[in-house]
């Protein structure tokens, strides 16, 4: 498997896990609070209920990466070397440094470097 696969897969895997993660704790926690987690109701409805808010909130929180991308881009914060190594550097002082590199690293790019932008 190429580099740049191997690291957007893994980005997805993390994406996906914490989706997951934070789905899990609002429905069951939802469905606890209401009172129905001691009754028999079927779980095939929890499950798809945790499934569509996981799909969701991957959704939403790879909108916000690209922004914080795009943002960064026009404020160059963030530097992309696609001829050379398919790397990317980010700014110390970029403000939503965390989404720029999250959606770096869903398109497949490195982001291993840190520079101090020109003034």
């Amino acid at each position: 498997m190429e580099v740049h696969r191997s690291i957007a897969l893994r980005a997805r895997l993390v994406l996906f896990s914490m989706s997951m993660v934070l789905a899990i704790f609002f429905c069951f926690g939802t469905d606890w609070l209401a009172g129905l987690a001691d009754e028999r109701a079927p779980r095939w409805i929890l499950q798809c209920a945790t499934l569509t808010m996981a799909a969701a909130l991957i959704a939403v929180a790879q909108r916000y990466a690209r922004r914080a991308f795009e943002s960064a881009t026009v404020a160059r914060k963030v530097q992309v070397l696609w001829q050379a190594s398919e790397s990317a550097a980010i700014a110390k002082d970029c403000p939503r440094a965390w989404l720029v590199q999250l959606h770096l690293e869903l398109q497949g790019l490195r982001c291993d470097e840190v520079f101090t932008p020109e003034i």
